[in-house]
């Protein structure tokens, strides 16, 4: 696994987990400090998975280049 691939499952795992964690924190508080910690928790989790949403590469090619089609003209 390469740091990169590692670096976006920490991003999406992360940004999940915030996004619940926070919810729940925000829900189960009464004071508004509590709830607004919450809320920020939330926040970070979204932004989370923007930045992930916008690393992540479409599609995926080899290193290697494409093999060469040698055609002929007929004279």
């Amino acid at each position: 696994m390469t740091g990169e691939a590692i670096a976006l499952l920490t991003l999406g795992i992360g940004g999940a987990a915030s996004i619940v964690g926070g919810f729940v924190f925000y829900r189960g508080s009464t004071t508004a400090g509590k709830r607004a910690a919450g809320a920020a928790f939330m926040a970070a989790g979204v932004a989370m998975l923007l930045i992930l949403v916008a690393v992540t590469p479409l599609s995926m090619t080899s290193s290697g280049s494409p093999d060469p089609v040698v055609t002929q003209q007929a004279v």
